[in-house]
């Protein structure tokens, strides 16, 4: 090798090692960085793949609310017993109940059994309380519709001690009717003052079971009619009325009766309450039991519908 390619050897080494250098000392700012678009209809076969996705999940389908309801009637709709069960007779007087239909009994003979069961010899129970229990069909003529449960206080033809502490606010206009209210048993009665507190928020209605008021001081109470909504005083449920003593007494001794429908179910409501007690005559029973099944009969519509009134008779 002549000395004049070693030379020129030499000399590239130097200048290879003095690039390297350079680069390794260079400051990051003289890094170069290029950035490129995607590829031409990437971004839009992407967006499609997404909007396909999303189709391919399965979508809970919209309905109307009356549709549901409709739906949630019909999951839980009370068991209609047919011909073949209601045939059974037991051959026996013990049987499993599970097996054969309640028995069909009038008044007087429910009441004797539960005297019997609740005998000195057996439960001694005999000052224990009389319920009814109605089972009241809701339907009415079109499917997606039902009746609103209803509360109210019935006035029974014999009284008996019931146990129920009731608050009532009673509203009329002269000075003589709300004493005698206050004497009946009235929590609270006055007059048109009352109404005025009721305006300002200074007395609620939610502190009261039943507002009861007289039919002079209508005029003055139509004001909070926006207001009280369904605790307005009406005829149907006995709270208005010209006399202040037979609508106090009427719900202070008379009995709460309220139909309860289960949660999520709109077809059917059940009705259980006092009738008397074991100790009073099976006359005065059955006519408490009567009394009751003509007053929820009252909240029948006037179209088509249904409210049937089958009964039980359970004691406590």
């Amino acid at each position: 090798m002549s000395a004049s390619m070693k030379q020129g050897i030499v000399a590239l080494a130097q200048l290879s090692r003095l690039s390297f250098e350079l680069s390794r000392c260079a400051p990051p700012f003289c890094i170069q960085l290029r950035s490129y678009a995607a590829r031409k209809g990437k971004r839009e076969a992407i967006k499609k793949a997404k909007r396909a996705e999303i189709k391919s999940v399965e979508k809970k389908e919209w309905k109307p609310k009356r549709l549901l309801v409709k739906q949630q009637v019909f999951t839980a709709e009370r068991p209609t017993p047919d011909s073949d069960w209601l045939a059974r007779v037991p051959s026996d007087d013990v049987y499993l109940k599970a097996f054969y239909p309640a028995p069909i009994l009038s008044v007087a003979a429910a009441v004797a059994q539960q005297r019997e069961v609740n005998s000195v010899q057996m439960y001694n129970n005999l000052q224990g309380h009389v319920f009814i229990t109605l089972y009241l069909d809701m339907r009415m003529e079109k499917k997606n519709k039902f009746l609103e449960p209803f509360k109210t206080t019935v006035r029974l033809p014999h009284y008996f001690e019931h146990g129920e502490d009731k608050s009532v606010l009673v509203l009329c206009k002269t000075t003589a009717d709300q004493t005698k209210a206050r004497e009946c048993g009235a929590t609270i009665a006055g007059g048109v003052e009352l109404i005025k507190q009721m305006e300002k928020g200074q007395l609620d209605k939610g502190d009261f079971e039943l507002i009861i008021a007289t039919t002079d001081i209508l005029p003055d109470l139509m004001a909070l009619r926006g207001y009280l909504r369904r605790q307005f005083p009406n005829n149907r449920n006995g709270s208005l009325g010209p006399d202040v003593v037979q609508l106090v007494e009427g719900y202070i001794k008379g009995i709460k009766c309220e139909a309860l429908k289960p949660e999520g179910v709109h077809s059917y409501a059940n009705v259980d309450v006092k009738i008397g007690t074991l100790d009073m005559s099976v006359e005065q029973l059955e006519a408490n039991a009567k009394a009751i099944i003509s007053h929820v009969t009252l909240y029948k519509p006037a179209k088509p519908g249904k409210l049937s009134p089958n009964s039980t008779l359970p004691v406590t």
